[in-house]
């Protein structure tokens, strides 16, 4: 998985829970200013050119570590 910071992936999930810039950084207890520069930080190595883009691609990233990581518990319950 793309190496963001927690704050970065908090930001993500805000956003994508529909929050608006301002209410997220209340939020996350940044500036505006600070949030927009997350924003800018995660487009970049989420290689995107917008946050919506951003938001979609993490919810797909977090959604396929999920599928793996239920995979790995099910063949662990099959070989013990």
């Amino acid at each position: 998985m793309i190496a963001l910071s927690p704050k970065e992936k908090l930001i993500l999930d805000h956003l994508g829970a529909g929050l608006r810039s301002r209410a997220v950084a209340a939020k996350v207890e940044i500036t505006l200013k600070s949030f927009y520069t997350y924003c800018e930080r995660i487009r970049r190595k989420l290689d995107v050119h917008s946050t919506a883009h951003a938001i979609a691609v993490y919810g797909k990233l977090v959604m396929e570590a999920e599928a793996r990581q239920i995979e790995a518990a099910r063949e662990g319950a099959l070989n013990p």
